[in-house]
């Protein structure tokens, strides 16, 4: 029997989004015990289960795995199915949260209201499947399982086919960081050639009200750093004595803040421009004290700018903020002490932009181990009950105490997470011969299909394919490491198997809308129909199979 057929499909859609799996918890778990016993139903592996492969995540407190499995055939030539099979979770459901991991009674319901019924077209109102993860992402793992159970019937298979599933993709990729190694294991021990890998996320509309199919041959990378500002302390009856950090930190938002400026752009794509996802100061209590620490962080949408190149970038736009202000605030100082008949005492304020590497050195020239040892302290008394992103700046506070270095002035470095871009510029042979595919898909969709489908060179939405390619592996590691507070100790990238792996990518999108929100949901005709066929043609294009 196939199982890459609408309803089967659909089916088994349902089955695994009957699983709560909802990212960095346990019940994670849950949906590998599932998948186990879907891929027990499948005859070759049922026969062969040493061609399973469950990978347990290296010190995850919740003890998750990414679920493999591997479908030889002849020669060395491999394609990559991959896939997260956990989802964000469901509070905005609000009354509907029991039915969100049931697909068709959440549907039913959600259809007797006339505002959910206003978003669908009337003449497909029958065509949509509402619920958690319907889109994203598990209609597209249920299709690639689905794939996979009919070539396994095949007599002969050309090539081989891994599919690869994981955890976490929706909080910080740790599941797809232990599937590059597991990738670049399974390449050394079975020599294999791995010739692409295929995901399937749901399309990521361009624009408000987006409705056209696509396929990405690359994906947007993601960057986020922080700003953390030293001012000078003081009582708010002498105010101009000191600095308040709080105003550097306005003017760097000022300066960065959706500035379009460093808006990216490359094929025709434009990456939005940067954000602030967290400003606020080292107060802890009121006091009539300045706050005089400040901290923040930012994020920036990449296509292709490397660590050392966007370090640069914002080094200069600190520089310009910092020395501006200290001209300025010196120039007040100096008038408001006029007005009283007075005169500027002592050397004018030396303002001063580092690199949290930098900064860090000043503290370890001076106090030495001790240094390492309170950041080690602090991080091990504070990483099970704070974000990533708040250790680093907190990290950078405990190096400010040993520095003590007198604002005002300005470190910057990075925080978790970090998505390398993948570029999709078609330079060399392979990158080539990846677009042809995606143009192949393209024609044959509309000829066999009627369906007109757009080639985007990038996934706009961040996603686990960014862990296929490190093309700056040298910036990565020169600049990123050294300057995130955590790594080594909480956040690592594994840079050398990244680099190893290097592997042409595609995203061969279901139709999903409004991920992430309570009225996500799939459009199914085209995604239990024409997806399915594409996702075959394209592996077998890959593999060099002439045929349908």
């Amino acid at each position: 029997m196939r199982w890459l057929q609408p309803k089967r499909i659909e089916e088994l859609l349902i089955e695994l989004c009957s699983i709560p799996s909802l990212s960095n918890t346990e019940e994670e778990n849950s949906m590998v015990e599932l998948l186990v016993e879907v891929f027990n139903r499948i005859p070759f592996f049922q026969k062969n289960s040493q061609y399973i492969i469950r990978e347990k995540m290296e010190g995850d407190p919740h003890n998750r795995e990414v679920f493999g499995a591997f479908l030889p055939g002849r020669g060395k030539q491999t394609v990559i199915l991959l896939s997260h099979y956990d989802v964000v979770d469901v509070l905005d459901y609000g009354r509907y949260q029991q039915l969100a991991f049931s697909p068709r009674e959440l549907t039913r319901e959600l259809l007797k209201r006339k505002e959910i019924k206003d978003l669908l077209p009337p003449e497909k109102e029958d065509d949509f499947l509402f619920g958690r993860g319907v889109a994203d992402m598990k209609a597209g793992l249920a299709i690639q399982i689905s794939l996979l159970h009919d070539l396994s019937q095949l007599n002969t298979l050309e090539g081989n086919i891994l599919l690869l599933t994981v955890p976490d993709e929706e909080t910080t990729s740790r599941g797809m960081l232990t599937a590059v190694q597991v990738f670049n294991k399974l390449r050394e021990e079975m020599d294999l050639e791995y010739k692409g890998v295929i995901n399937c996320e749901p399309a990521f509309p361009a624009y408000p009200g987006d409705k056209n199919k696509y396929i990405y041959t690359g994906s947007m990378g993601k960057a986020v750093l922080f700003c953390y500002a030293r001012g000078i302390e003081s009582h708010v009856g002498d105010v101009l004595s000191g600095f308040n950090a709080n105003l550097l930190l306005a003017e760097m938002i000022k300066n960065l803040e959706g500035n379009i400026s460093f808006c990216e752009k490359l094929e025709g794509y434009v990456a939005p421009p940067p954000t602030f996802l967290k400003v606020r100061d080292n107060k802890r209590h009121y006091s009539a004290q300045i706050p005089h620490t400040a901290a923040s962080y930012l994020n920036f949408s990449l296509l292709y700018r490397s660590p050392r190149e966007l370090l640069e970038e914002i080094l200069e736009v600190g520089k310009k903020v910092v020395f501006a202000l200290n001209e300025e605030m010196g120039q007040r100082l100096q008038q408001y002490l006029s007005w009283q008949g007075q005169s500027l005492p002592g050397k004018k304020r030396e303002a001063w932009v580092l690199t949290y590497e930098e900064f860090y050195n000043l503290a370890r020239e001076e106090y030495g181990k001790d240094v390492d040892l309170a950041l080690e302290n602090f991080f091990r008394d504070n990483h099970h009950n704070m974000e990533e992103q708040e250790l680093c700046l907190r990290m950078t506070e405990i190096i400010d105490d040993y520095v003590q270095k007198p604002g005002p002035g300005l470190v910057v470095g990075f925080t978790p997470p970090y998505y390398p871009p993948v570029k999709s510029v078609a330079q060399s042979k392979r990158d080539k011969e990846m677009y042809k595919v995606a143009e192949m898909l393209q024609k044959r969709a509309q000829t066999k299909h009627g369906q007109e489908v757009k080639i985007f060179p990038f996934f706009p939405g961040i996603s686990d394919l960014n862990y296929c390619q490190l093309s700056d592996y040298q910036d990565t590691r020169d600049y990123f490491k050294p300057n995130m507070p955590t790594w080594g100790v909480g956040y690592t990238l594994p840079l050398e198997d990244l680099r190893k792996l290097d592997i042409p990518v595609i995203n061969l999108s279901v139709q999903g809308y409004d991920a992430h929100k309570h009225i996500e949901r799939l459009e199914c005709s085209y995604s239990f129909e024409v997806v399915p066929d594409l996702l075959r043609q394209a592996v077998q294009e890959l593999l060099g199979v002439v045929g349908e």
